[in-house]
């Protein structure tokens, strides 16, 4: 059976399920299950398009497995930035991020960015989409992720 997690919106009335893909990024699912339940807040990222993004309270030191610039709408993906690598990353940091629409990869002001791909929603996440696309302006959201 395969894992699942929840990614939950309480004010919004949103519990969106999405399953592990083990096969695909082993080190980083377990890295993830193992980090859960965290706790933060989704925001728009302007660069990439239509992309949100938490930043984990903790900064991974992981190495991204099968690394892409390309994510489908409902893909959930991975990555560690650090503050020397980009013009504007002030400090390391690791997210989770994910698309709700297409034509867009993950950028930051100097370019695209490499994520590692380690879930996807599973159902349709109709009202998530529509949450994140009103995030645009209406700001950053409380979610929580746990083991589902």
């Amino acid at each position: 059976m395969s894992k699942c997690i929840e990614f939950i919106c309480e004010e919004e009335g949103i519990h969106a399920k999405a399953e592990l893909m083990e096969h695909i990024a082993p080190e980083i699912c377990t890295m993830i299950w193992n980090s859960l339940p965290v706790e933060g807040y989704f925001h728009h990222a302007y660069y990439s398009g239509p992309e949100v993004a938490m930043v984990l309270p903790d900064f991974y030191d992981v190495q991204l497995e099968k690394p892409t610039t390309v994510l489908l709408p409902g893909e959930i993906a991975f990555t560690s930035l650090r503050a020397r690598d980009y013009i504007d990353v002030n400090e390391d940091f690791s997210e989770i991020l994910f698309f709700y629409d297409r034509n867009t990869g993950p950028k930051m002001l100097d370019g695209p960015t490499k994520v590692t791909i380690f879930a996807h929603f599973l159902d349709d996440q109709k009202k998530l989409y529509n949450l994140c696309f009103r995030m645009r302006k209406e700001g950053q959201k409380k979610f929580v992720v746990r083991r589902a």
